[in-house]
């Protein structure tokens, strides 16, 4: 829909819808230049912004060099596209060309399970939401240059609801807004849930640290 539409009509009608036929379930959206970047399935969907018109269904450059199931997505200020995997290998990847999908760094360890939310703060810090718990972790930027299994240096860890049927998962998709405050779909209890991240000082001089007693629901 068009930004006029959004905020003049609660049920927008939809100006374009690009359906990519065969490609699976869809997961998240980025944009880049002249390009969106979808996670499905079947993996990383790019397609030509100035193609996804009303009435078409372009054809899609297809990566599948991600090692996993391509689920959360989210660039990074140097224009790299980093990728979280849900379930085995359950990791995080980094896209260092977007024309060939190549891969050149590789974050997993014992933290990351079922990653599914994936959004950078301020500070270049990468956060990952797990669905298998109902956690969030941060990596530094200092920590995202080489592959590994560093520790986390902030933890969110949410709240945990008791008795709810039907849940589907714990942390789905992270958004920071303009203020610095995080924004988590909780699946668990069907909510949006808002956090206020305060970032203290680390030893080393490239990246933040966080602490969960810093981190104060809004």
């Amino acid at each position: 829909p068009t930004l006029p539409s959004i905020l003049g009509d609660a049920h927008p009608a939809a100006t374009a819808h690009v359906g990519p036929t065969g490609k699976g379930g869809l997961y998240d959206l980025a944009f880049f230049g002249a390009n969106a970047y979808v996670s499905s399935d079947s993996g990383i969907l790019k397609y030509p912004v100035a193609s996804m018109t009303a009435g078409t269904n372009p054809l899609p450059t297809v990566f599948n060099t991600t090692g996993g199931l391509p689920v959360g997505l989210a660039f990074d200020a140097q224009g790299r596209l980093w990728i979280c995997n849900y379930g085995t290998p359950g990791n995080l990847v980094r896209m260092n060309n977007l024309a060939t999908g190549a891969i050149d760094v590789t974050i997993s360890g014992a933290n990351i399970n079922n990653a599914e939310g994936l959004s950078f703060d301020e500070y270049g810090s990468l956060w990952v939401g797990d669905n298998s718990q109902p956690t969030m972790y941060a990596y530094g930027s200092g920590q995202l240059n080489t592959s590994g299994s560093p520790p986390p240096i902030g933890v969110i860890n949410m709240p945990t609801p008791g008795g709810h049927a039907g849940f589907t998962g714990y942390v789905g998709g992270i958004r920071f807004d303009r203020r610095g405050d995080v924004r988590v779909n909780y699946e668990y209890d069907y909510t949006v849930r808002a956090f206020t991240a305060t970032a203290a000082p680390w030893s080393g001089p490239t990246y933040t640290s966080y602490t969960s007693s810093e981190l104060t629901a809004l």
